[in-house]
């Protein structure tokens, strides 16, 4: 799935989790394409659910987890999933893309954003 596409999917709303708050920043100009990756809907589940673990613990703002893990849990575990990650001032979005559906988006503020609260 290209970039433009993965943003024309968010922006129509597409997907779980964070998808609404991504779109917006992407509307505002305040959201930034980073990187995109790819690993199979196993690996991409136990890696994020990790990460939603560690995060909360580490008292991190967190949003999406949840319905992205489960979307995630709906995949055969050796589909290939497309990783998009974007940035804006104050935080970080990982898009979850399959066979040119959003399965979900996760959305984690920035510790520096944090600090300053």
């Amino acid at each position: 799935m290209s970039l433009e596409k993965v943003i024309r999917a968010i922006q129509d709303g597409d997907g779980a989790g964070a998808v609404q708050e991504l779109a917006t920043e992407l509307r505002q100009g305040t959201a930034a394409h980073l990187s995109t990756g790819e690993m199979s809907a196993h690996r991409a589940f136990v890696t994020f659910q990790i990460r939603e673990g560690t995060a909360e613990a580490g008292g991190a703002d967190i949003e999406g987890f949840p319905d992205t893990l489960e979307a995630l849990a709906q995949e055969p575990p050796e589909t290939a999933v497309q990783l998009v990650h974007f940035k804006s001032p104050e935080k970080y979005f990982t898009v979850f893309a399959v066979a040119g559906r959003v399965l979900g988006t996760i959305r984690v503020v920035r510790r520096e954003s944090l600090s300053r609260s």
